[in-house]
């Protein structure tokens, strides 16, 4: 058996947002922060505000863009109506809106206004939440001033900030810091259609790039994993190299041949020259339903070059675990799965359940590619996965991983 080098690819995991009440306090990629109600005395005026914190600092350039949200509602607490009702809010430093912005909302760069019409007594509006770009580095956070009003003629005028005692306070402001991801081996953003992202590590020696595809953002989380994180990511024969790497979305995203994405590291010292050099990749689960010994995805993904299913809890009648695929049919897109390479197919119970399909990459020629060892955007047409491999110095090589599907990676 030829000794491979591996890099495993992870399938992109939900990563759920911690609400915290009151003010955030830590720097991992991707929190929720909620802020209690505050309101005016009085007209009761009350404003709630909520953000989404530790994402990383922009860099210079299209695709060194990082953006997050803020988000507010506003809520009569009094029963007679407050009219016209209009918020502002600004940003500090080289932080900025996103544009378009929501409907009702008008300004650019630092700062915009967002009206409401009336609110009738003890009602509540909708949230309105508004992206933004993070400020460039080294910035490690921004401050965001959210300011509301409701206009009744005599009244205006009134401020309240918090604490505030004017009996008839028609401004009810805020300031709040959104602080950003300042650990080594992280890198996150909201990923907003149609625009390419870059997250690197600190160091710049690994990095995942991607173009947002979708109406709706999502956030998106890249990681250096740990080397303990190498042997829960090996599969079959392939040789481990301990720089695992990670990428979560809060959505299970298809990117599609025509907007591939990008894994890259620097691998130092490599124990293998960059023509050993092969991947593992963990592509996000996927229905399957067995029937007969056999199991089917469907007719998307194909199998027709998958190595293996990772079953991460019973089902079919088998123990979590790796399995081999064997026996691949390509007219129905099934196959059956095996506890050894090439081994006997095992015998499978009926049903469904969810499985990540395993791929090494590199394995076979049409895998490889040595012009592709670059992150710019591969030609049109380029059939994916590609691996490039370059070697850098003595023993160190680039290595990049061309896919159009999520997942973990190991070099």
């Amino acid at each position: 058996m030829k000794s491979r080098l591996r890099l495993s690819i992870v399938g992109l995991m939900l990563v759920v947002g911690i609400a915290l009440f009151g003010f955030g306090t830590s720097t991992a990629s991707g929190a929720q922060t909620n802020y209690a109600e505050q309101c005016t005395p009085g007209r009761a005026l009350c404003l709630t505000v909520s953000q989404f914190e530790n994402v990383t600092a922009s860099q210079p350039g299209s695709d060194g863009t990082r953006y997050t949200w803020v988000q507010w509602s506003l809520r009569n607490n009094g029963g007679s109506t407050l009219t016209q009702l209009s918020v502002d809010v600004s940003l500090t430093g080289t932080a900025s809106f996103v544009t378009p912005l929501p409907a009702g909302c008008t300004g650019s760069g630092t700062a915009i206004t967002c009206r409401s019409g009336n609110l009738a007594g003890l009602g509540s509006s909708p949230v309105t939440r508004v992206y933004f770009k993070t400020a460039d580095a080294p910035a490690t956070s921004n401050d965001i001033t959210i300011t509301a009003f409701a206009k009744e003629g005599a009244n205006d005028g009134h401020d309240c900030p918090a604490g505030g005692t004017d009996p008839n306070c028609d401004t009810n402001s805020r300031t709040i810091t959104n602080s950003y991801e300042q650990l080594n081996d992280e890198a996150a953003t909201w990923g907003l259609n149609g625009n390419r992202f870059n997250l690197p590590t600190n160091d710049g020696l690994s990095s995942f790039a991607f173009t947002a595809q979708g109406s709706a953002p999502f956030f998106v989380k890249f990681n250096k994993l740990t080397a303990t994180d190498t042997a829960s990511l090996c599969f079959s024969d392939v040789v481990c190299f301990d720089k695992p790497l990670s990428v979560d979305t809060s959505t299970v995203l298809s990117y599609g041949t025509s907007n591939p994405v990008l894994f890259f590291s620097h691998l130092v010292d490599a124990p293998v020259n960059a023509s050993k050099l092969n991947a593992i990749h963990y592509y996000d689960p996927v229905a399957l339903t067995a029937a007969s010994n056999r199991l089917s995805p469907g007719t998307s993904p194909s199998f027709a070059r998958m190595d293996g299913v990772q079953l991460t809890s019973a089902a079919f009648g088998l123990t979590p675990g790796k399995y081999f695929v064997v026996g691949y049919t390509a007219a129905n897109n099934s196959f059956r799965l095996s506890a050894t390479k090439g081994g006997t197919p095992l015998a499978l119970t009926a049903g469904s359940a969810n499985g990540n399909p395993i791929r090494i990459i590199g394995d076979d020629n049409d895998e490889r590619s040595t012009s592709l060892c670059s992150k710019t955007l591969p030609p049109v047409g380029t059939v994916l996965p590609k691996l490039c491999a370059v070697k850098v110095g003595a023993k160190d090589l680039d290595a990049y991983l061309w896919d159009d599907g999520n997942g973990k990676i190991n070099w």
